[in-house]
This record gives C-alpha cells, structure tokens and sequence, in this order.
C-alpha cells in the first residue's frame, strides 16, 4: 500500500540540461509519468556520408568494397561490443524506425518485465546479448513471459526476442511457449550472414550509429554500410522481415482493425444470402435494453435471441454487436450459419472466426491468433447467428456443451450472443443447455417502431392499409411491402399474397437454405408447380374454416414431408402440419390459384382477350367465395409484373389484358385509380385493349373518363413505355371510314339498357380519346399523325349537306384539331410543318391534313404552308367579288391603292362589312398608309371613349371592332395587344358586358396589361352579386360570370389565381 501511496518524483524541469534529463530517465520508468505528456511535432535533419563522383571532385581512388562476408562480421562484432544497455536501446530504435510505432525502453530493475515496451504496453522487447560462448536460456525466456502475462500494468500480446546470434536451437521451445500461453513471439537474430538484426542496422544506419564506437573503424566498412543498405539481398531481408514481424506482433488492435474493415462490409450488404445494412437499421429500445442489461450481467455469459421468421433477429444482433464494439476495447465476430455450422469445438469455432476475416492462405496466421480469445484478449463476443439453419443446432449444442463444463477456459474472456428460430419442436433440441442462456424474445414492430421505420421513405402509419399492417409489422415483409410499394406506384395496388410470393423469390435468389435445401424449391417454377397444384387438390369448402390436405397429398409434393412439416409451418405453408392432416395456411392457398392462373394462359390457344378472360373465370369455380376468385385474379396480374413469364411483349400484354378484363368484372373488384394508372403505365398496350373493349361492349360515360384519364396522366408525365403508348395513340388517331353505312351493330349495356350502337360510334370515341390525351402532352413526332387523322376527317366529309350526322361528328373533331393545334402545339410547330410539307409534296392526301393543321393555327403562314387555290375556289372567289355588295367596292380601291376611309370617327365610314374578310386575304396588296393611321385612331376612340353596351343589339362601334382590329392585328401586333386591353376594360365597365365581351372574345394582351384585366374583372364582382338578386332569373349574370371566368384564367397570374 505504501508503494501505491508514494508520489513519483518530479520530471526534470525544462531548464534541465540533456546530461540530467538522460540521468533521470535510466533510472525511472516512462509508463509512470504518460498521463503527464503530450505529443510534439518536431524536424530532424540527418546528415548522410556522399562520396564525390569523379567528375565532381577529380580522380578518386579506387577503393576495393569489402566483401559482403567480412562486412557482416564485423557489423556482428559492433553489435556484440556494446553494453547490455544500450542493446536495449538499439533494438527499440529499430522497431520504433522500422514499424513506425513509439518503444520505450524500461528503467533498471525492470527487466523482468521486459527490456523496451511499446507504448500501448501490448509489444514486450526482450533482448540477450549473447557471445559465441554462451546459449540462450528457455526457462528464462518462458519465465519472463510468464512474468510479465502477470503484470496487470501491461497487456502482453506479442514478445520480441531480440538475440545477438542465431536462434535456430530455440524455436522448437518458443514455439510450444507460444501455443501454450497465446502470446505471440517473434525473434530478431544476429548471425554470421546478413541476418535480421543486420539488415535493420544497415537499413537504419544513420539513426543508429551512434550507438557503436566507429574511432577504429576503417573507411571500408562504411563505404560497406552504404552499398549494403541498396543491395537487392537487402531489400529482400527487409521485407522478410516486415512480414516477419507484421505476422508476429498481432496485436488486439490488429486485429480489431481487420474485424472492423470486414464487418463495415458485411453491414453495408443489400445483396446476397442474409443482406445487412445497418444504415437502415430501426432502434427497437424495448428489446434493445434487455440485451443491454444481458451484456452488463456477468451470471449470463450467452445470449439467446429467438423469435420467429422475419421478426429481426439478425439485424437486433448486428446493431448491438456494432453498438458493443463501437463503446468497448473488445474483439467481436460475426459468423453465418453456413460458417459454423461443422464446427465441433469452441476452438474450431475460433478457427471458423478467424477464417471469416483473413483468407484462407495465411492459416499459420490464424493458428497463431487462435489462442488469443481464451489465454491473452480480455473479452470476445461471437455472433452466432441462425442456429435453426442448415441443421447448426448440433453444433450450437456442442459449443453449449462444452462452454459450461466447470472446468471451461473459455468462460472468463469469451461470451456468445445467439439467434434462432423457436426451437422446442427441433428432434435434437436439448432444453437443459438452453435453459442456462439469457433468452429474449424478439416479437413483430409496435405502433412506435413500425412509424419508425416508415419514415425513411416519407410514409406514416396512416397510409398502410388495414390488409397489410398486420404483415407490415413483420420486419422483412416490412421490407418486401414498401419495395412492392415503390414498384406498383402505391400500397393499394400490394396485397398480402403479393408480398409472399415476392418474399419467396427472394428467398430462392438468396439460397435460403430452408426453402432450397430443406423444402427443395431451386427455382420459382419449382414453388410455382406445387403451390399452384396444391391449391386445386386441397379441400376448401368453407372458406372460414380454411383450406385442408391429408398427409398423402403432402407426401406427394414432399416426400420427406415427416422431416420437413415444421420448416414447412415455419414458412407458413401450413397452420399445422401434423401427422394426420394438414390445415394450410388460406394466403397460400389464394397465392397457388392465382399462380395456376399466370400458368395457365401459357397453355391455352389465345383466340381473344374475352375468350381468355372468360377461361380464367370458369377456372376458379372450385373457390368457395367469389370475393377469393376477385382476389386471386388481382393478384395473377400483379404477379405478371413481380415475375414476369418468359413469353413475347405482344403475349405478355395479351395475357395482361385477359386477367385485367376477367378482375374488371368480377364481384367486389376494388378498382382504384391508383390500380389503372400502374397499368396504363407498365403496360399501355394491355391497358388499351382493355379500353377498346369496355368501349364496345360496356361503355358508359363515367367508363370512358376513368378509363382515359390513367392513359392521359402517363403520357404528360412521361412514364412507362412511351413508344407503345405513342403507338396506339397512332391508332387511334388513324380511323378508317367508308361512305357505307356499318353494317355491324354492337349492343352497349347503358344504364340496365341495351341499346344498338354503330362500329363507327366506337372509333369516335377512341379518336376523342386519342386527341384528349394528345392535348396534356403535344408530342412533335405525332404531327405527322395528326395530319393524316385531319386529311382522314376531311376527305370523308360531305361538306354540301350541313345536316348529315357524319358532318356534324367530324366537325367536333375539326373544332378539338383546332383548339389543340393553337393552345397546344401553337405557330412553335410551324417549321415541323414545313419540313413535312417539303417531304410530302407527292403525297396529296398528307398534304391536305398539314395545310388544315397550318390554318388551325390562326396565324400567317409561310408560303409553303398556304392551301392553293383550286380551280373551283378561283371561280367562287371571283363570283363573291363580282356580285358581294359588302365588298365588292373595296377590292377595286385596294388593289387601285386608294384610300378606303375618309375620316377618323365610326360615323364619317358607315360600318365597314366586308374590311374584316380582306384582311385574311393574302392574294390584295396592302392598304394605303393613310388608312393604317385612320384604322388606329378610330379604335383608339372606340376603345376608350364610346358607350360600348347601351344596347344590347349590335352597334356602330361594335361593327367597327369586328371589321377594323383584324387590320391592326394583321401589320402592328403591339398596337393590337394594346388596343385589346383597353377594349376589354371598357367593355368591363359596360352594364351589358355579356354581349360585348362575346364580340372581342379571345384577344391577346400584353404580359403586363393582365393585371389591369384581372383588376377590373375582380372589381365586377359586388356588382354581378347586385344584378343576380335583382334579377331572380340571372342568367345573364350567369352568362356574363362563365365569360368572365374564361378571361380571368387567360389574364390573371398564378398566384392570383391560387
């Protein structure tokens, strides 16, 4: 006590000369005083001997090198000269050189405990200064060692024996001393060769020299020295003596940091058998502090966590061993199953965890670090983790077995934590050795830890639905919901089924060794067959009973079924499995209908998609609820995209559509929008025959805009295969008409109706449908088409009977062409239309269709794009001008360049019929510039000054607007957006803006005159509220209000509008 009691005496000052400072340390030990300093930074510059080269200096004798022989003997007699002392020194300076790590050498009276230490304590130098005469001493050595294994103030891991001769007569006796006390001894020799202590010397001369007395030391020697240090024999002594004294001094630390580097791989893993990713990892605080306080009880060395498939045990046990060794000096390691599972002793399990972090070539390294755990590291974990797989419970209970004998070296340092499945119904199961493990149940999420985990991915527990929280709570169908989730766009589009049979996949890609092995399924066709099989031969007459099956038709998917019944009830293929009979479990027995379904459109002739629709149907009458048959379709078509048959895109999309029509009629189909737009994503080719056929069979106009809507939304966003979808888009754009009457009648069931419908009534509607969704996305590549469908329309109009029902159909069509041509596609096409014109010029009909798109567009047109004449319209435009009293005058003085107004007021002109019609003429000369001015002046007083709306009939002014703007907006677009503006506010400020705005409706304005519109529409609205309770009919305000609206969403901002 009086030695733990005593304080150690005061370094030396700073003042202190080196004399002092080396006096001081000879006689004290720096491990005492290593609290007190501190790490420095320092240069040191070295002098190095260079021999002048002849041309620098002169002629230089030529001096023979002293042969490699002599070179040695001597540097062996230096090294044997110098006092045992200062050997101590020199041995630490070369590993302290040679391995980059700090060695201090021991005070006098510590020997026993080694000569030089490193600083972590871990690295013990032992140096014997040995003549020709005297021999090293084993039970000297063997008792130092053991001397220093007992000094608590050190953690001897490996011992450096430094010797001034050959040890050749030792190693058989250090090595046995290694395998029995676990440390590992690495020896550094002198001989009459270049030998280690040789090579470092030489290679490190210049830090080391000092140590010899070099007074009688002759020129050729140190000339020696310098050739020595770059001899290739040199280079290749040194790097066996790295890899000498790196495989030897194997520290903890070592060895940790090798662990660390394996385990940051194998915890970062999304790929391969049993994957680990601990940056995804769920805390789980509630079973997380129970092996917390496992690890801190000293009475439980093991630990058991057992819970069942899929509940997390594995990721429980990384995330506390990474949480140990990031809070612990401690060794732990991981192993697999596959890993452990042969070995038959503690010590072969050692070996199997050593294997799993250094390859397979350095096993004398990993013998050597096999002692370790028991004999010198202070505290190790093993990871053991599925004691239920590929049969490990035999090794496990060997392991048990043999840690608690009472005699068991291993139970001080070395402490297990253990994952399993429940294993009571194991046939080898030993209660008694499992009794004596610390067990924790690892049971599925709660509320808390299930949000937890949703947030990740932006989800709350709310966006679960009922039919999957119950499996979402399992860990690793956590896992498989969201990723089904990610690939089908939402959680409502995923069932339970799905996520088993996506899980089972995964299992069979990954080898899972219960499911590949055990139950024998190598590939998914192999669970396909038998699950699809099973669900045709079980009984299952009440659906709330469940599904059963007797042993012998077990027996002939499984014929090992009496060793296999409980992987099978772990897998959940079976409620129970007994002996007797069998209760299977109803999800797989749903998920075997719906795979017999993927299969068997596979074997059948496809003659159509109702046929094949019709066959799915009739092959699900032995399941006892319709509700199941609904199910089990659904989830035949959600499977064509989990794993998907090795058939043609056309066959696929053809399979797709039978099962999409087939679940489309079934009882209590759950047709969402989320549902349909998955589709008409991933497969727009099933998706549109399926339209094609609701339009023809089952069309009614709430079908049509939940059919077309999916369709639309895909093509503006861009999503799924586009070049199909743009094909069928093609189609439907491309409707072939004849002047015959169809002679088909398809009756369409309206409303508990049937009512006869004609074929071309369907291609109507799917070219209304084609244009609907062309018009969120106007695609250039589509012009083409477009053109085509316009020349189509055109060329199968009969335009000289105005009450023909085909005239009437297609000028909707023409209508649609135009409002998509201008507020979708605009004038930006208009060089798109002329490359196609340049390229169409012998195709009369294509021709057509891009002059009609080109006129759509409201704007003037590059020559190329202008409709000539025929001989016909010459003929009715020249009629027109000789007999048209509205205009007839005009021409003459346009084309004679005379003016054509005689003043700059409405009243001085009269009102200008015919004006607005020579301005779209592009075959007149322009009018005379005076007109120009006058035209500007008197829609300027028309657009400010005038009473615009005092009457509710037509008015001078309005005749002036309707004849004269077309001019300005012709020659002056600036002065047009202008004059637009202020038209529309003073038709606003009109008591019968109804009227008037009609007349003005679908001016352009200036960005910057938009508010001023928006000011004075939001300015109207007391007033419209006044005139509606004025006027109980209001249907001018109504009329006026729609009016305004349009407007309003033309002119107004974003967010004004919001």
């Amino acid at each position: 006590m009086k030695g733990k009691d005593k304080k150690p005496d005061p370094m030396p000052p700073p003042d202190a000369t080196p004399e002092e400072i080396g006096e001081f340390w000879d006689t004290h030990n720096l491990a005492d005083y290593w609290d007190e300093t501190h790490e420095v930074e320092f240069q040191v510059n070295l002098k190095s001997r260079q021999d002048p080269s002849p041309d620098e200096s002169g002629a230089v004798d030529q001096i023979d090198p002293l042969p490699v022989e002599q070179g040695c003997e001597k540097l062996k007699e230096l090294i044997q000269s110098i006092k045992p002392k200062e050997f101590e020194k020199l041995t630490a300076a070369l590993l302290t050189s040679f391995l980059e790590d700090r060695f201090v050498v021991a005070r006098s009276g510590d020997q026993p405990r080694g000569d030089a230490r490193s600083v972590s304590g871990n690295v013990l130098i032992q140096t014997k200064r040995y003549t020709k005469g005297n021999l090293p001493d084993v039970k000297t050595i063997e008792g130092d060692i053991g001397q220093a294994r007992r000094d608590p103030a050190l953690n001897l891991q490996t011992y450096v024996l430094a010797v001034s001769r050959d040890t050749e007569q030792l190693n058989y006796e250090l090595d046995a001393i290694a395998r029995e006390t676990g440390v590992n001894i690495v020896t550094l020799e002198l001989s009459d060769e270049l030998s280690d202590l040789g090579a470092l010397c030489v290679t490190f001369w210049e830090d080391i020299c000092h140590f010899f007395n070099l007074s009688n030391t002759d020129q050729e020697f140190l000339d020696w020295v310098q050739i020595a240090k770059t001899d290739s024999k040199t280079k290749d002594k040194m790097k066996a003596v790295r890899s000498k004294l790196e495989d030897g001094i194997q520290t903890q630390k070592h060895v940790q940091k090798d662990i660390e580097e394996y385990l940051l791989e194998r915890f970062n893993r999304d790929r391969g058998f049993n994957p680990i990713n601990l940056s995804e990892a769920i805390d789980r605080k509630s079973v997380e502090s129970k092996i917390s306080d496992w690890w801190n009880t000293a009475d439980a060395p093991i630990c058991c966590l057992e819970g069942k498939e899929g509940h997390g045990k594995t990721w429980l046990a990384a995330k506390t061993m990474n949480s140990i060794c990031d809070n612990e000096n401690i060794v732990a390691f991981w192993l697999d199953s596959k890993y452990w599972k042969d070995c038959k002793s503690i010590f072969d399990l050692l070996y199997a965890c050593f294997s799993s972090v250094y390859p397979s070539y350095q096993k004398e390294k990993i013998g050597k670090l096999q002692n370790k755990p028991a004999k010198i590291w202070r505290k190790t974990l093993i990871v053991l983790d599925g004691v239920n797989e590929r049969n490990a419970i035999e090794a496990a209970q060997q392991i048990l077995s043999e840690y608690f004998r009472n005699e068991s070296e291993w139970r001080d340092r070395v402490r297990f934590l253990l994952t399993t499945r429940p294993l009571d119904d194991y046939p080898d199961f030993e209660s008694y050795l499992w009794d004596k493990c610390y067990k924790i149940a690892v049971v599925p999420f709660n509320d808390s830890e299930l949000q937890k985990a949703l947030i990740p991915q932006e989800l709350q527990l709310d966006d679960l639905p009922d039919s999957l929280i119950d499996i979402a709570r399992i860990p690793r169908y956590l896992q498989t919901c969201i990723r089904l989730r990610n690939q089908f766009r939402s959680f409502d589009s995923v069932t339970k089924v799905m996520v088993l049979w996506a899980d089972l996949l995964d299992k069979i890609e990954k080898t899972d060794p219960q499911i590949k092995q055990t139950i024998g399924w190598h590939r998914a066709k192999d669970a396909q067959e038998i699950l699809s099989d099973l669900s045709k031969q079980a009984k299952w007459t009440n659906v709330d009973a469940g599904p059963q099956a007797s042993v012998q038709l077990l027996e002939k998917y499984f014929p090992n079924y009496r060793e296999v019944r409980h992987d099978l009830e772990e897998q959940g293929i079976a409620i129970e499995a007994g002996l007797l009979e069998v209760k299977l479990s109803k999800d797989h027995i749903k998920l075997g209908w719906a795979l017999y379904l993927a299969n068997l459109f596979d074997c059948t002739e496809f003659t159509g998609i109702q046929d094949a629709a019709e066959g799915f149907q009739n092959a699900l009458e032995p399941i006892p609820s319709e509700d199941l048959r609904t199910e089990a379709l659904f989830v035949a078509l959600q499977i064509s995209d989990i794993s998907p048959p090795d058939i043609s895109q056309d066959q696929l999309s053809q399979k797709r559509a039978a099962l999409m029509l087939a679940w489309f009629h079934s009882h209590n189909a759950q047709i969402t929008d989320e549902r349909l737009l998955f589709w008409a994503e991933k497969d727009p080719d099933a998706y549109a025959q399926v339209v094609e056929f609701e339009f023809e069979y089952h069309n009614s106009p709430n079908y049509e805009d939940a059919f077309i809507a999916p369709l639309a939304e895909t093509w503006l966003n861009k999503r799924g295969d586009h070049n199909r979808l743009a094909s069928r888009l093609t189609k439907w754009l491309l409707p072939t008409y004849t002047d015959v009457p169809p002679k088909d009648v398809v009756y369409t069931h309206t409303e508990g109706q049937r009512s006869p419908r004609e074929k071309d009534d369907i291609q109507f509607q799917l070219l209304d449908a084609a244009l609907s969704i062309l018009s969120q996305r106007p695609e250039r590549q589509l012009l083409k088409t477009l053109a085509c469908c316009y020349a189509i329309l055109h060329s199968n109009t009969n335009f000289s009977d105005s009450r023909s029902k085909r005239r009437m159909q297609f000028s909707r069509f023409y209508e649609k062409i135009g409002k998509l041509m201008r507020w979708g596609y605009t004038e930006a096409v208009l060089d798109d239309l002329c490359s196609l014109a340049e390229h169409a010029q012998s195709d009369t009909l294509l021709l057509d269709g891009i002059y009609g798109l080109a006129n759509c567009l409201d704007v003037d047109l590059p020559p190329i794009l202008e409709r000539p004449l025929t001989e016909a319209d010459i003929e009715k435009r020249a009629f027109v001008e000789q007999h048209n009293r509205r205009f007839r005058s005009y021409i003459d003085r346009i084309r004679n360049q005379e003016r054509l107004l005689i003043g700059d007021s409405p009243a001085a002109n009269g009102n200008y019929h015919g004006l607005d019609y020579l301005a779209v003429r592009t075959d007149l000369p322009d009018l005379h510039h005076e007109d120009h001015v006058e035209i500007k002046k008197i829609l300027q007083d028309v657009s400010v000054n005038a009473k615009l709306g005092w009457g509710v009939g037509a008015t001078l002014e309005d005749f002036c607007i309707e004849n004269l703007l077309p001019w300005v907006a012709k020659d002056d677009h600036k002065s047009y957006a202008k004059l637009a503006c202020e038209l529309k506010i003073n038709t606003l400020n009109q008591k019968w803006a109804q009227f008037k705005l009609s007349s003005i409706h679908g001016l352009i304005f200036q960005p910057e005159d938009c508010e001023k519109i928006t000011e004075a529409i939001l300015g109207m609205k007391q007033r419209l509220a006044q005139d509606a309770q004025a006027d109980n009919s209001s249907s001018d305000v109504i009329y006026l209000t729609s009016l305004l609206t349009e407007t309003l969403l033309f002119s107004a901002s974003e967010d004004r509008l919001t």
